[in-house]
């Protein structure tokens, strides 16, 4: 009884969780629709494609100054006061370390790109690494205890900061800077603040002891090659984009990279980061976590199938409102992304299973094949250009989205493939209705204007998404308002 009490406690910690979350994530799309619509028709595309690579160099940089330690703290749930201290001033002495490197390769990075500005930009840039680690450890430990509300309030302090901060900068002209100065105020108020509420809950002890972090480093390698392989797979084409085209082309591929992975960044977060501590709490139970893993899928599926859908549907008059004029070669690359985004959010929520069955091993070698087939696509795709690439990367993400997915489900939790087909069918299904039936809407009928043209097939789309949800899926469209008001 006390057995079911606790789960029972642990679905309404999570719930809230999510809703917090939720509540964040919405602040931060509004934000980041506003932020991009103003710097878009403010900046030049090559200062997106600028700042893409500093993106890139500063997301490598974090996964090693983090040292992976972080997921290791919520998967082994019974870290001491000792070690935990000692965890804390390991990354601190690891953001240094990372933050020096960047400094001193900064100009080589310059030089590669034939980019001079880089090495002001990355160096600037480079300031997180030494900010960051003063509040990571306690957003752990509040993830741990599934305490998201104060989490919520942080990102959404930090998320008004950084767009109020980027816009009034690009008013005042100033450029690149504007995006550099907006992502360092949000890792900056976002650290700050975690690292003032967490010293007053937990003070770190002075103290670092090496044995005392053997085991989360341990559990921690595995996480940072994995981290590293995973954004190598995820920015490998902005590198060489960057290196072979030049920062306008990097530009305007950045652009639709930004608005394919808006959905699946916004919406999967929501649940995944609840979704590892309270796998982990129940890992040892194969039978649970596979249900609450195919729960994950579902909610996951039937909110991010339709968004892509209608997306790819409705790019031309998407990148007009959100970019304005001069954006045209975004839509054909913001089409064919949106293939891999559908990917990418329905697949995304594995990596909250692996973790949460200390299999970050696994997650290893799965992103060392990724990047191996990654690698591989756009060497082939270059030789077609952006477009070429775009596909390439569609091309080679599925056998590892599914046939490797298939598998590696089936060896954690024993999921079989029909099981989590029917998770995801109706949603595909619906989705690609809703999706032809929004491109004869929006071909057929002449629009005044391009917001005009976006947002009433979008609404016609939405509203045949839930009819033929409705229609042939009512207790799954039940079952899923129930979770989602939960």
């Amino acid at each position: 009884m006390s057995h079911d009490v606790d789960i029972k406690r642990l679905r309404r910690r999570a719930t809230s969780g999510a809703r917090w979350i939720g509540v964040a994530t919405g602040v931060r799309i509004v934000a980041q629709f506003v932020q991009l619509a103003v710097l878009a028709r403010l900046l030049r595309v090559e200062d997106f494609g600028l700042m893409a690579i500093v993106n890139v160099v500063l997301a490598f940089s974090q996964a090693f100054g983090d040292a992976g330690v972080s997921n290791a703290i919520i998967h082994y749930r019974d870290a001491r006061r000792e070690e935990l201290s000692s965890l804390y001033w390991l990354n601190v002495l690891a953001g240094a370390a990372v933050f020096a490197v960047v400094w001193a390769l900064s100009p080589l990075l310059a030089s590669f790109y034939q980019q001079s500005l880089l090495t002001d930009l990355l160096r600037v840039s480079s300031v997180v690494f030494v900010v960051v680690p003063f509040g990571q450890l306690f957003q752990v430990l509040l993830e741990r205890e599934l305490r998201f509300r104060r989490i919520a309030v942080i990102e959404t302090v930090a998320t008004v900061a950084s767009a109020v901060v980027g816009i009034v900068m690009a008013v005042a002209g100033y450029g690149v800077w504007s995006l550099v100065w907006a992502a360092i105020v949000y890792a900056v108020v976002r650290s700050l603040v975690l690292a003032a509420v967490g010293w007053s809950e937990f003070r770190p002890m002075p103290r670092l002891v090496p044995r005392e972090c053997r085991r989360f480093v341990h559990f921690g390698l595995y996480q940072m090659g994995e981290r590293t392989l995973n954004l190598l797979g995820q920015h490998l084409d902005k590198l060489i984009i960057g290196a072979i085209m030049g920062p306008r082309a990097l530009g305007y591929y950045e652009l639709a990279y930004r608005l394919i992975a808006r959905p699946y960044q916004a919406i999967n977060p929501i649940f995944t980061r609840v979704a590892f501590p309270v796998f982990s709490v129940v890992q040892k139970d194969r039978d649970r976590l596979r249900k609450g893993f195919l729960e994950l899928i579902e909610v996951v599926a039937a909110m991010v199938t339709p968004l892509y859908l209608l997306m790819l549907v409705l790019a031309a008059p998407l990148v007009r409102v959100q970019l304005g004029p001069g954006y045209e070669p975004t839509v054909e690359l913001l089409q064919i992304l949106c293939v891999l985004g559908l990917g990418l959010g329905i697949g995304s929520p594995m990596g909250s299973l692996l973790l949460a069955c200390g299999r970050a091993d696994l997650g290893f070698f799965l992103n060392l094949l990724r990047t191996g087939l990654v690698l591989l696509g756009i060497w082939l795709g270059s030789k077609w250009g952006l477009v070429g690439i775009s596909w390439a990367l569609v091309i080679v993400s599925i056998p590892i989205m599914y046939p490797v997915g298939v598998w590696v489900r089936w060896r954690l939790v024993g999921m079989r493939v029909g099981e989590y087909v029917a998770h995801i069918a109706p949603y595909l299904g619906s989705g690609l209705a809703a999706a032809i039936v929004t491109a004869l809407v929006h071909r057929v009928v002449p629009w005044p204007n391009a917001a005009v043209e976006l947002m009433v097939p979008a609404a016609v789309g939405a509203g045949v998404y839930l009819a033929a949800l409705y229609t042939f899926a009512r207790w799954r469209l039940q079952r899923i308002v129930a979770l989602v008001r939960s």
